[in-house]
């Protein structure tokens, strides 16, 4: 892997994929959705890959773990929040979607946190909503995306609460 012979720092990755935000929400805004898609994949990009990086390095830390989950919930926000702002789509749809994604990773920090019980999977949820967002941002239909991602929270706060109470 050509950033781990180079040295790169998993946390720069991971500053470099917030970066990446900026243009999704240029492109937004002005309406060149495939671009923004782009830039939604350049972030999607190094999130996958700054950890790799990290372990690959013998260098995974506490705080670059931190770092890492800390951006992937500013991107989310600033992604899906730029998208509500911009009256792409509903407001009500868009604060339900976005406080139901915010609550569901809310829960998940607070059941590894107190019950002491990982609850991210090989198939993690943020990997979804990109699959979701980038189809659907794509050919510009933000209501149906925004329906989608609110399902896929909704499921998973229930999922996890029950799993949780097990």
């Amino acid at each position: 892997m050509p950033f781990v012979k180079a040295k790169v720092s998993p946390n720069l990755l991971s500053l470099i994929g917030l970066l990446a935000v900026v243009g999704v929400v240029f492109f937004l805004q002005s309406g060149q959705y495939y671009l923004a898609v782009a830039f939604v994949f350049l972030n999607g990009f190094f999130d996958a890959i700054d950890g790799s990086v990290a372990r690959l390095r013998g260098i995974s830390s506490a705080i670059g773990e931190l770092l890492d989950r800390t951006i992937d919930k500013v991107s989310d926000v600033a992604i899906i929040g730029s998208i509500i702002v911009l009256d792409l789509v509903d407001l009500r749809l868009g604060l339900f979607t976005l406080c139901a994604i915010l609550i569901s990773t809310l829960i998940s920090a607070n059941i590894e946190a107190v019950l002491k019980r990982q609850v991210s999977s090989a198939f993690s949820l943020r990997f979804l909503r990109f699959i979701v967002m980038v189809a659907f941002m794509a050919a510009g239909e933000f209501t149906y995306m925004f329906i989608v991602l609110a399902v896929i929270a909704t499921y998973s706060i229930i999922f996890r609460l029950i799993n949780a109470i097990r």
